[in-house]
């Protein structure tokens, strides 16, 4: 287990930042902070490290301040309600410690140091009620189908506006979905049509850009040209968007989280983006399966991400972007509906089972429907 907590910025200095990363460490029974890279650190190795670690913090600092922040980050590490967390924390074993304890360990030490925002996570449904997407349906329904990803379309007297999720067919094409209450007049000459993105972003420096784009020979979307969307962007991200008519503009706008979405006390990634932006869950859940898409031949994958990549494809989901899936419809779904070797169902228990240890899914008891998948209200199998 490697915990982790990313904190956006620390409210100490103004103007540019820089990046600083520090660790809290359980050492002999004290705990230590340091930057990454310090001598101190050095002995305890790569996998001493990886026991030892209970907070990877990453921040985003002024240079003139930076001595400053990190004299402060020590400190904090001496106030005694830290001191008390982490000491009930070191007394488990690493693989018993629980998303709580590292949430009660970073909200200690955030509120010592006194100067970060406490994290918090908002995993409420984005603009639409909680639903039960049976297998078969939704995004992977149909092989090379693009969904829309348009919500809470309104129309003003200045300009249209609307909610814009991301599927990752519009990442991977560099294409922009364009509503049917869109009205774009002929175009006039030399003047094309540009997407300004208000996005924060990790990956990349600055904050505002603007894409030149050119209109798809049906009018159904926008090409962005190179370099396309920023690329930490992920499956599932939510843009609130807006067409400025006068000035042929489309705008988008991302929203941090508070906190980045957090499984088990480590920041999550897709492909290695931290996702740190409002999203929508199910998106999440149903288009980053390992393996790929449900029309993908995947090859090299584990007995583990056979059952994820299952639960994730086909599972039912609930608004939060659960995954549900009765046990027993598990391996007629593997095997029927996305190939895997029929030779092999003896290891699917196995593999449920490991992940069920691991945390990653949970099991409970519940009546299932006549399609053999629990009702959605009763039963969590969870896929966090």
């Amino acid at each position: 287990m490697n915990p982790g907590v990313l904190i956006r910025e620390l409210r100490m200095g103004r103007g540019r930042t820089a990046a600083l990363r520090m660790a809290l460490w359980q050492v002999r029974g004290e705990i230590a902070a340091s930057e990454l890279g310090d001598p101190s650190t050095a002995e305890l190795g790569i996998l001493k490290r990886q026991q030892h670690l209970l907070l990877d913090i990453h921040a985003r600092v002024d240079p003139a301040t930076h001595r400053r922040v990190k004299a402060a980050l020590e400190k904090a590490t001496e106030h005694p309600a830290v001191k008390a967390v982490a000491r009930r924390m070191a007394e488990k074993p690493p693989q018993h410690r629980t998303p709580t304890d590292f949430s009660a360990l970073t909200n200690a030490f955030m509120k010592a140091g006194g100067f970060v925002e406490p994290q918090q996570h908002n995993r409420k449904p984005l603009g639409r009620p909680a639903e039960q997407t049976p297998p078969g349906t939704g995004p992977e329904a149909k092989p090379g189908h693009m969904e829309n990803g348009v919500s809470a379309f309104r129309t003003s007297a200045r300009m249209p506006t609307w909610r814009q999720t991301l599927h990752r067919e519009h990442l991977r094409r560099g294409v922009l979905p364009i509503p049917a209450g869109v009205k774009i007049t002929a175009r006039r000459a030399g003047l094309g049509i540009s997407l300004g993105i208000d996005h924060r972003s990790w990956a990349e420096a600055g904050r505002v850009r603007v894409v030149r784009t050119k209109l798809s020979d049906d009018g159904s979307h926008l090409v962005l040209e190179p370099p396309g969307w920023p690329s930490d962007f992920f499956p599932g991200i939510v843009l609130d968007m807006s067409w400025i008519p006068e000035r042929r503009t489309f705008f988008g706008r991302t929203h941090e989280l508070e906190g980045p979405l957090v499984i088990r006390g480590t920041a999550a990634t897709i492909d290695g983006r931290i996702i740190a932006h409002r999203y929508d869950p199910q998106v999440i859940i149903r288009e980053t399966a390992p393996g790929g898409s449900r029309s993908a031949v995947p090859t090299g994958l584990s007995d583990t991400d056979w059952v994820l990549r299952t639960l994730q494809i086909l599972g039912y989901l609930d608004a939060e972007g659960r995954a549900v899936l009765a046990e027993d419809a598990l391996e007629r779904s593997m095997v029927g509906e996305l190939g895997f070797p029929r030779g092999q169902t003896q290891r699917i228990t196995q593999a449920v089972a490991r992940l069920i240890g691991s945390g990653l899914v949970s099991r409970v008891k519940a009546p299932s429907t006549h399609a053999g998948v629990p009702p959605i209200h009763r039963c969590r199998e969870e896929l966090r």
